[in-house]
């Protein structure tokens, strides 16, 4: 005759109490003893674990923790616990809400099994579990039960996350498809080559480093001298009118885009990412003054000049020096200081201040 739930319950409540009985008396026991014991009460300790992970994924599965007043699994266990007066670690119910979840597919059968029957604990499952997940994609489909066999004889052994981190490869080498080990060293050396993602406090973005040799390093150094060059303009001939500073920021961005499309994609890789440059706004106009095609082609005064005075074809005396270079328009076309478009120079008369970029202080004198 089959035990009923009162049983059951009768018969780990007196054993509980045993137990706990015989723990506040052990003087009277032999030091050779104590060893045996140990081992013995964590034996029971592995059992009692394994039959409350049964019974909470027992419960998840009847649908009875779902119609019940606290529907997550964590918030059920620490209440029926609650109610019966036993303390639980709050740790303790996320770790039976972990593993009721994790062996709740048909592809970890195996390893439900392992749990309940006490081969391995509630926090080894889902070390397995992760691994397990992460592997089974790159492995034959005819090696999955015994990859899962050897995570949970090596958990069982008292292997860290660590050593099957390390037993990975030895899991991919045996049981892994043809390509899926050197693949997997691919991607490692490769990962190699940028240092870990960490959060810049200031920005709130991720950053990382790209980590070269020196072979590396030359080749990102031509690639960025060639893409800073000046060029010509084939069609009208004219000059590159960008600063060397300005020409270095685009090869930047250029290789920057270049970096993140990559031709071959790996899951996490970030191959989606793009990089942001900025430059503080005191240096961005600060180089524009000092660097502007048009100040280097006489169209515009110098600094030096505007303090001395205003003269026709020049601006007028409230022009700040931020304004030298500020793209400007008139009412009837576009255009910039350097080239400018239907501005005075076209017979358009004087330049809108309240045109959209045009200068927030003086006017182009319309005698020059």
């Amino acid at each position: 005759m089959e035990p009923t739930a009162a049983d059951l319950v009768t018969w780990l409540d007196a054993g509980s109490a045993t137990l706990l009985r015989h723990a506040g008396d052990l003087t009277r026991l032999g030091s050779d003893d104590l060893a045996g014991l140990a081992a013995g009460a964590a034996k029971i300790v592995n059992a009692a674990k394994a039959f409350q992970a049964a019974v909470v994924m027992e419960a998840r599965e009847r649908g009875v923790i779902a119609a019940s007043d606290n529907p997550k699994t964590a918030a059920w266990v620490e209440q029926s616990c609650r109610d019966a007066g036993v303390p639980l670690a709050p740790a303790q119910a996320r770790g039976l809400d972990e593993v009721s979840r994790t062996c709740s597919t048909p592809d970890v059968a195996r390893l439900k099994d392992a749990v309940v029957a006490g081969e391995c604990t509630v926090e080894s499952a889902a070390i397995i579990a992760s691994t397990y997940r992460r592997l089974s994609p790159k492995v034959d489909v005819r090696g999955w039960d015994t990859v899962l066999d050897q995570l949970i004889g090596w958990l069982g052994e008292g292997a860290t996350r660590k050593n099957i981190a390390e037993f990975e490869d030895v899991l991919l080498s045996q049981y892994g498809t043809q390509t899926t080990l050197e693949d997997e060293h691919e991607q490692k050396r490769s990962n190699r080559t940028m240092s870990a993602l960490t959060l810049n406090a200031k920005t709130g973005m991720f950053e990382s480093k790209i980590v070269m040799d020196p072979v590396n390093e030359a080749v990102f150094s031509a690639a960025l001298h060639a893409l800073s060059k000046p060029h010509v303009d084939p069609d009208t001939g004219e000059h590159d009118p960008r600063t060397p500073g300005t020409r270095r920021l685009d090869a930047l961005v250029t290789m920057a885009k270049h970096a993140t499309n990559p031709d071959k994609t790996f899951r996490g890789s970030g191959a989606a990412a793009r990089i942001i440059v900025t430059i503080p706004l005191a240096d961005l106009v600060g180089g524009l003054r000092t660097s502007s095609l048009a100040e280097q082609l006489g169209l515009f005064p110098t600094i030096a000049e505007t303090t001395d005075g205003a003269h026709p074809g020049d601006f007028a005396p409230t022009a700040t020096a931020t304004d030298i270079d500020t793209p400007a328009t008139c009412d009837r076309g576009d255009g910039h200081a350097g080239s400018p478009g239907n501005g005075p120079c076209c017979g358009h008369g004087t330049l809108a201040a309240s045109s959209t970029g045009a200068l927030s202080a003086g006017v182009l004198s319309p005698g020059d």
